[in-house]
């Protein structure tokens, strides 16, 4: 009977012995990823095999060997998951609300990703995500939802992308890092849908910079993102400016309309104006993330104007003082030549005339002065020299005719 046992009990062991390595052999063959604790690599069938090694161990890596679709799975834990080039298929958020993870990808190529369709591919509600590689993208929506007071880092290159308008969703303050470990966040500038309420002096995103993150959901009209102290934070803007620029404004609309005005009448001169003001005023209206940039550009855009309807309206007063002392000086060549012109032709009338008379009267003028005493020849002669003038043109004749018959 003992023998009988002892005889079972061998075969019973040597089962088991032949069954476990029948599953080794099968989960190495099958392994969906591998859990690497320090110099040990153990290979595991699923994920969830692969996080629950990894939680155990503490501080271990997951590393994909193959393509996975997963929906609903919970992150929690102290582990690096290593894309190593695969994708893992998200049909429901990836979630975590405790622990610290880190999203990295080994692969040469960095061709890892997790992507979503509709839904968010990672939502926090606790613990630390950082995320160093690999492509993290949502179809329709945020690709990271950090829902409550999660703590999202930021660093390297990974790509967070998404078909929405936003990439990360921020819902509390303090929660968002452009940097970890001091190795700050070198990706594509990240659109950012801030969820919580914007107060003065808000922290939107700790050790980062404008060129990191573009923050949404927010009254530009009231406040602005500010780089301060490494931090973004939010700054309350003076509705007062709003005058100001609106003022600039006015006055820029005038100078614009003057120089229209001008262009009417100074084709020319005005022609290039005309069009460079409209599309130095359309710029303006591209400025409207923060008011201290529409503040610069106005006052820019109405010094511009002003600069340049002052110095067009500077020239076009010296051409027409040019063009003004042109025509006068013209105008007093043209009157002198006629005053020259008509001051020859009563020369010339009055030398025709003296010449028309002095052959006729010559001659009995000194027979006279022979005949006659020298008394009566002067009143002759004055005589001659007052009515000379008055006579015409008949009267000469008719004393030509009768000369000689005297």
């Amino acid at each position: 009977m003992k023998k009988r046992l002892l005889a079972c009990l061998l075969t019973l062991c040597l089962t088991l012995g032949l069954v476990t390595m029948l599953g080794i052999g099968a989960s190495a063959a099958d392994a969906v990823a591998e859990v690497v604790v320090g110099e040990t690599t153990t290979p595991v069938l699923t994920i969830n095999d692969a996080l629950n090694t990894a939680i155990v161990s503490e501080d271990g890596t997951i590393k994909l060997l193959s393509d996975i679709e997963v929906g609903g799975l919970a992150l929690d834990g102290d582990y690096t998951l290593d894309l190593n080039g695969k994708k893992i298929t998200v049909t429901a958020p990836l979630t975590l609300s405790v622990g610290l993870v880190t999203i990295t990808d080994s692969s040469e190529a960095k061709t890892g990703s997790i992507v979503a369709g509709d839904t968010a591919a990672i939502t926090l509600t606790g613990g630390s995500l950082v995320v160093k590689g690999g492509t993290i993208h949502s179809k329709g929506t945020f690709a990271i939802q950090n829902r409550e007071r999660g703590i999202l880092y930021l660093t390297g290159s990974p790509a967070i992308t998404t078909g929405s308008n936003a990439a990360v969703y921020v819902g509390y303050p303090n929660t968002l890092h452009g940097a970890y470990e001091g190795k700050a966040f070198a990706g594509k500038d990240l659109r950012i849908a801030c969820g919580f309420t914007i107060e003065e002096n808000t922290i939107v995103a700790k050790n980062a910079t404008a060129a990191q993150f573009t923050p949404t959901n927010y009254d530009a009209r009231n406040f602005t993102i500010l780089e301060q102290e490494g931090d973004l934070v939010v700054a309350q803007l003076a509705n007062f400016l709003w005058i100001v620029i609106g003022a600039l404004l006015l006055v820029t609309v005038i100078l614009v309309i003057s120089t229209i005005s001008h262009t009417v009448r100074f084709k020319r001169s005005m022609k290039f104006y005309s069009f460079s003001f409209p599309a130095l005023l359309s710029a303006l209206f591209l400025i409207t993330e923060t008011q201290t940039l529409a503040v610069g550009g106005a006052a820019i855009l109405c010094l511009v104007s002003m600069t340049i309807c002052v110095a067009v309206t500077s020239s076009q007063n010296k051409t027409m003082k040019k063009a003004k002392a042109a025509k006068d000086a013209a105008d007093a060549a043209a009157k002198a030549e006629a005053e020259a012109a008509a001051k020859a032709a009563e020369e010339a009338k009055i030398a025709a005339i003296l010449a028309s008379k002095k052959p006729v009267e010559a001659a009995p003028a000194e027979e006279a002065a022979a005949e006659e005493a020298p008394v009566e020849e002067a009143p002759a002669e004055e005589a001659v020299a007052e009515e000379a003038p008055v006579e015409e043109a008949p009267a000469e004749e008719a004393v030509a005719e009768e000369s000689p018959v005297e």
